[in-house]
């Protein structure tokens, strides 16, 4: 099953938080509440956990893309 892995609801700023990093790759495999991307606002970074265990199947953002409040930002398989 494909899970949606969503950016947090934030504050809207005149300067959109960024994406800095994935810290899994795609075909890479992650624990449930692990952190898989970094996000930079203005005021700093943070992290966005997976919200299940399983592999990493799609990253839609990538570095220095700026992320919306609750946007799609990857996609990964749930661990069977």
């Amino acid at each position: 099953m494909d899970i949606e892995i969503r950016a947090p609801q934030f504050e809207q700023t005149d300067d959109p938080p960024l994406v800095v990093q994935w810290l899994a790759d795609v075909g890479g495999t992650i624990g449930n509440n692990e952190d898989v991307l970094e996000i930079e606002t203005c005021k700093a970074v943070f992290a966005i956990e997976s919200p299940a265990a399983g592999t990493i199947l799609k990253q839609l953002v990538h570095k220095g893309d700026a992320v919306g409040p609750g946007q799609l930002v990857g996609i990964l398989t749930a661990a069977a």
